[in-house]
């Protein structure tokens, strides 16, 4: 199965934080097909107050949806994510956007991620690589998502200080 997810966190050593991920994610969760750039964006909601750096990957599994799921919470826990408001900052935070063009709707468990078509912090890189791809519900490609979202703050391609 093929699974979308979108990296991102504003606390500690971000670039660490999003690096760490992609090596935990690459040996529990599977093949990394495709990684966008990471970019950096203001807090989204009213609670987290510093920017984040986010980044959308493409990958290849053989978990089952809940697997996976557990499997990104475990990875959060590892990086020191620490479930407090919702919204708030954290080290890390995997969201499963897209699980192929599959539908869930279970208590734990949403898919196509109900949040996406209204970030733009997530429609960006998520077009970098899924420009084309049909959200399953909506029906609509990720450009035609960006076009009508509402959240105008654009994120920005991160450079790395010194870099």
């Amino acid at each position: 199965m093929i699974a979308i997810l979108l990296l991102g966190g504003n606390l500690g050593n971000r670039d660490a934080n999003l690096r760490f991920a992609l090596f935990q994610l690459k040996k529990i969760v599977g093949k990394v097909l495709q990684m966008s750039k990471v970019y950096e964006s203001g807090a989204w909601g009213k609670v987290a107050d510093k920017p984040f750096l986010n980044q959308v990957i493409e990958i290849k599994t053989s978990l089952s949806p809940q697997e996976l799921l557990e499997a990104v919470l475990l990875i959060e826990e590892m990086a020191g994510r620490k479930r407090t408001l919702k919204w708030s900052n954290r080290t890390l935070d995997i969201d499963i956007l897209y699980l192929e063009d599959k539908i869930i709707n279970e208590p734990s468990l949403k898919v196509p991620h109900p949040e996406l078509q209204n970030r733009a912090f997530t429609l960006v890189p998520l077009a970098e690589i899924q420009a084309n791809f049909v959200h399953p519900i909506l029906k609509k490609t990720t450009k035609e998502m960006m076009i009508n979202c509402a959240d105008n703050e654009c994120p920005k391609e991160y450079k790395k200080k010194g870099v």
